[in-house]
């Protein structure tokens, strides 16, 4: 992941110079946009007929992508680095396990 966290910022500083210096929400819009993109393409693939024509697998994992720049881009201008990004991704999965063994246990 280190590799493409570098290369989304190699990518971003050469098509967007200055893109450090916008305002956070600007980032989060242009997550939450990107996040209706994948969402609006998936339900197109799962209602099927002529508007899911060319909506594949591999569109939506394009469409991730996009999300995941976008995700990384805002991250970014909050001030997280990569390695405080995998801390608190590591963090909130203990915490999910947590609640799920708590669950299991108690049911």
């Amino acid at each position: 992941m280190d590799l493409v966290w570098d290369e989304v910022n190699r990518a971003s500083d050469q098509t967007f110079p200055g893109w450090r210096d916008a305002e956070p929400l600007y980032w989060a819009v242009s997550l939450a946009a990107e996040v209706g993109e994948f969402c609006n393409a998936a339900k197109k693939k799962v209602e099927g007929g002529p508007r899911a024509t060319g909506i594949s697998s591999a569109t939506l994992l394009e469409e991730l992508a996009d999300v995941y720049i976008y995700l990384q881009k805002t991250s970014e201008v909050l001030g997280c680095t990569r390695e405080k990004f995998a801390a608190v991704v590591q963090s909130k999965l203990s915490k999910i396990q947590g609640r799920l063994a708590e669950s299991q246990r108690t049911s």
